[in-house]
């Protein structure tokens, strides 16, 4: 009977002489330097291994973790908030995003903002226009529309 593995929970690494177990929930996010990783975890702890960043990355399942940067991978659970230029984890620490890297990020997370990109309007099936920000006045009435309900200034 042929059975379909299932993405890792956790690898090992060598360290101080024994094998040393990392749960990928456990994981912030991991530095390349050189041909060593250095591995950050949630509770503070750091360990060097020696593996590449990009080995690393084809092992972690991607739903979980980005890549962002030529040196940086993060975890998307621990990320807390991004732009062009940095990530930034929970627990505050910043992590560059490179060029090439942050429309894939953009991708791999759920964003729900109205959409700005005249281009990707235009890709809207017929009939659908897109969504508004709750509150925010419908383009057909402005904040002083006459509706004397209105707090507006």
């Amino acid at each position: 009977m042929r059975t379909t593995a299932l993405p890792p929970k956790y690898f090992f690494i060598r360290h101080e002489g024994k094998h040393l177990k990392i749960k990928l929930t456990d994981i912030t996010y991991i530095e390349s330097r050189k041909n060593y990783s250095l591995i950050r975890l949630r509770n503070g702890g750091r360990y060097m291994a020696l593996v590449t960043l990009t080995r690393i990355e084809e092992t972690l399942p991607a739903k979980d973790f980005c890549r962002v940067h030529r040196a940086f991978i993060v975890s998307l659970d621990w990320l807390s908030s991004f732009d062009r230029r940095l990530a930034i984890g929970e627990d505050g620490a910043q992590v560059p995003i490179g060029d090439t890297y942050a429309r894939l990020l953009e991708a791999r997370v759920l964003l729900l903002n109205e959409v700005r990109d005249r281009r990707r309007t235009s890709a809207l099936a017929p009939g659908h226009t897109t969504p508004r920000t709750p509150g925010a006045p419908s383009p057909s009435t402005g904040p002083n529309d006459g509706n004397t309900d209105c707090n507006c200034l």
